[in-house]
């Protein structure tokens, strides 16, 4: 089937359910355990902090083995790509400023595990750092590991983020509020407590 045959298919598909004729079979809802939705939705936050942790953690680890890490010239060093990318992460599932999201460095820091706070000057410019892209690039490699040999058909998730960050600047107003919700981490609302990651 090429690709003119699959939009008529899809064209068929959205006519028949518009006009009701698709065959649909009936299905009863199933059994929701509302205890574990309770729980799940009581620790989403810190489930979610844990998991930004980990992953960054295991993605800078990844990255780290197969890079040439030159000889550290003299200076402060500069601001960790693994920190920088636990915040973007973290500000991303928040949907909140760059100033904000410093904020964030200090509120967070155990949890994240970030060394040293920075301000969000360094925030705006996170998308510019190769170091950090790479990190994050790794990450959604890792997220889609356990869907190896699961999916059959790739579609692209559009995330809603711009490329830079300073796209999200007041001169803006809120159009991009809504759309960072939808970023690279999406947790789940089932009962399960699984957290699941779409790609933006």
């Amino acid at each position: 089937m090429n690709s003119e045959q699959r939009v008529e298919a899809v064209r068929a598909f959205v006519i028949s359910v518009r006009d009701r004729k698709f065959p649909y079979v009936h299905r009863d809802p199933g059994k929701v355990d509302w205890a574990l939705y309770d729980a799940a939705q009581c620790t989403e936050a810190a489930d979610m902090l844990a998991l930004i942790r980990e992953l960054v953690d295991r993605a800078t680890a990844r990255v780290d083995a197969r890079r040439y890490c030159p000889p550290r010239r003299r200076g402060r060093p500069p601001t960790s790509p693994s920190d920088i990318a636990k915040i973007l992460l973290a500000q991303s599932y928040l949907a909140v400023s760059n100033r904000v999201a410093e904020g964030l460095v200090h509120l967070y820091s155990n949890n994240l595990g970030i060394s040293r706070t920075f301000s969000y000057k360094t925030i705006e410019r996170a998308y510019d750092r190769e170091p950090v892209t790479e990190i994050l690039e790794e990450v959604i490699t890792l997220t889609n590991i356990p869907l190896q040999g699961l999916e059959k058909c790739f579609s692209i998730d559009g995330s809603g983020t711009p490329t830079r960050t300073r796209q999200n600047s007041p001169t803006t107003g809120s159009v991009n509020a809504s759309a960072t919700r939808r970023t690279l981490l999406t947790p789940t609302r089932s009962p399960s407590r699984t957290t699941t990651m779409s790609i933006p």
